[in-house]
């Protein structure tokens, strides 16, 4: 392939790569579940996209996708899925150096602030520490 080539597959498949299963020294694959739902692994409309699916004849796909990307979770319907997303969802980020999977912030949910907006001084740990880092 040329690189123009190139440029132009990863432009098109970058949001379903993840790493590849057999732990090829950072390999990345093209998760074909993924790219066969249209669902990206990376952006918010994941959890959409899956839990949609769950109802119908991609369940499968569906819940396979889940259990590889979301946050281990007891969720199994398509309710409880609609549900715990909509609770969850300030509170979840996706990592490219954590395995490609998404994570539930803790420390965001339990101060409720979103995890976009939970950063530099608002992350620390005790209000002392934030009249230091903002002096």
């Amino acid at each position: 392939m040329k690189s123009e080539e190139v440029r132009k597959w990863y432009a098109e498949n970058r949001q379903y790569l993840h790493p590849s299963p057999t732990n090829n020294a950072g390999k990345l694959d093209l998760d074909e579940d993924a790219h066969g739902l249209s669902v990206p692994i990376d952006r918010p409309e994941f959890f959409e996209k899956c839990i949609a699916a769950l109802g119908g004849s991609n369940s499968a796909t569906a819940k396979t996708l889940l259990s590889r990307y979301a946050p281990p979770t007891t969720q199994e319907s398509a309710a409880d899925w609609k549900k715990w997303f909509t609770e969850n969802k300030p509170y979840l980020f996706f990592s490219d150096q954590g395995d490609y999977r998404w994570y539930l912030d803790p420390l965001a949910k339990k101060r409720g602030i979103p995890s976009a907006q939970l950063r530099g001084a608002l992350r620390a740990s005790s209000t002392s520490t934030v009249a230091t880092v903002q002096q």
